[in-house]
């Protein structure tokens, strides 16, 4: 049932016309085939497959994918849409342009409300607890939440996920956590954003705040 999501799409369009870091709905299918839609294509990779290519990024190239996945949960979140399955397969790099694109609005809600389902990988209270932990996969080639720390490629979501919730149930636990991202991201406005999204509740303040880092670090 693909109705929830070309609900989500439509509501985008109806508030943007045209996003520019979340992928399109071009149309509906409406030729006797109600589970079939046409999104933009995306000619390029997803950040995985770039990580699998190069293990970790420059400070530049991090700052550059994770400002296009800040714009585009900007985006969403001006049209009151929370993903909720932020991931490394879930963004994509146009290959002409450099364009970082969010794609999949498959567990996305307009509900605020809505349980935390799925992504068990990045997943969070919000969306930019997400984007903290794949700026520091991106500046690292690690998951900050991964208890296999020397092979980051040996993790289990699931392991993932105690992990990070029981890092989150102890303030301690998350100050080390936050002391680890000032250790090993050697960039200083890179390691600031990143404290600052693993910390966020996803209020409007964390949001603008958030979106001046960005300005300023750009």
């Amino acid at each position: 049932d693909l109705q929830p999501e070309v609900k989500l799409f439509k509501k985008l369009r109806k508030d943007h016309g045209k996003t520019s870091n979340v992928i399109q709905l071009v149309e509906e299918i409406e030729r006797g085939y109600p589970d079939i839609i046409e999104l933009e294509y995306i000619r390029g990779k997803t950040i995985l497959e770039l990580l699998k290519e190069e293990s970790s990024f420059s400070p530049e190239k991090t700052l550059q994918y994770s400002a296009g996945i800040f714009q585009g949960l900007l985006e969403l979140k001006i049209s009151e849409i929370f993903h909720r399955d932020l991931w490394l397969s879930n963004i994509m790099v146009e290959e002409e342009t450099g364009r970082v694109v969010i794609i999949d609005l498959g567990l996305a809600t307009d509900q605020p409300n809505a349980p935390k389902l799925g992504n068990r990988r990045y997943g969070g209270e919000n969306d930019l607890q997400s984007l903290g932990q794949i700026m520091y996969k991106m500046a690292t080639g690690r998951h900050i939440f991964n208890p296999t720390v020397d092979k980051s490629t040996h993790w289990i979501p699931d392991e993932v996920k105690v992990e990070r919730e029981r890092t989150y149930a102890d303030p301690e636990q998350l100050e080390k956590r936050l002391q680890q991202v000032d250790e090993q991201v050697h960039d200083h406005q890179i390691a600031e954003i990143i404290r600052l999204c693993l910390t966020a509740q996803g209020t409007d303040e964390d949001y603008v705040d958030l979106e001046k880092r960005f300005n300023n670090a750009a």
